[in-house]
């Protein structure tokens, strides 16, 4: 209903630049999230498409935008245009939530993604939330070992809940239930917050 409303708002509202913008994103982002799970991926990769297209250039920089577009793309089953899209964006303007994203995509050969993960951490070693994406697509790619190296990293910069209960994860897989119950301990404990 929004979306309808948005070229009058535009002509005959008083409201300042900024304020529109925030409209904007939140009515594209509404869009990008609305899910089409009776159309068949192709059909729905082009409604994404369609919605993009529609949205003013000067916002698509946008993160929030860039992360409804990629999350759309991917349940779309088009992974490999959001991990190009995230790539690009990252390149431009180094931000947490699209480096979730990053590490949030599962696509069918993740190498490209995994070469991408580990150049960036080249420029960005101590980045926790880099070094938990690249724990995922490990993780993700089979490569347990890799991914647990990458989780236990995470953890020394930047103890979270998600990162122990990740790295839980990959010990479990790996067989070593003792460690992935401990880790998961230390997860809860880690999660509470001190007095």
């Amino acid at each position: 209903a929004l979306y309808a409303l948005l070229p009058q708002i535009k002509r005959q509202s008083g409201m300042d630049k900024d304020r529109l913008a925030t409209l904007q994103i939140d009515c594209y982002c509404g869009l990008l999230s609305m899910p089409e799970k009776d159309l068949p991926a192709s059909a729905r990769a082009n409604k994404v498409q369609a919605i993009w297209s529609e949205i003013p250039r000067n916002l698509r920089q946008d993160s929030a935008l860039i992360f409804g577009y990629v999350r759309a793309l991917s349940v779309a089953d088009e992974g490999e245009k959001a991990l190009s899209i995230l790539s690009k964006a990252l390149k431009n303007q180094w931000q947490q939530g699209l480096v979730e994203a990053f590490g949030g995509l599962k696509l069918k050969d993740a190498t490209k993604q995994l070469a991408q993960g580990e150049n960036w951490l080249a420029m960005h070693p101590k980045d926790a939330d880099l070094l938990l994406a690249l724990g995922r697509i490990c993780r993700h790619m089979g490569f347990l070992g890799k991914a647990k190296d990458y989780l236990k990293s995470t953890i020394v910069i930047s103890p979270s809940a998600t990162a122990y209960a990740e790295l839980a994860e990959v010990l479990a897989l790996l067989g070593d239930s003792a460690s992935s119950s401990e880790i998961y301990r230390q997860g809860l404990l880690a999660s509470v917050p001190t007095k």
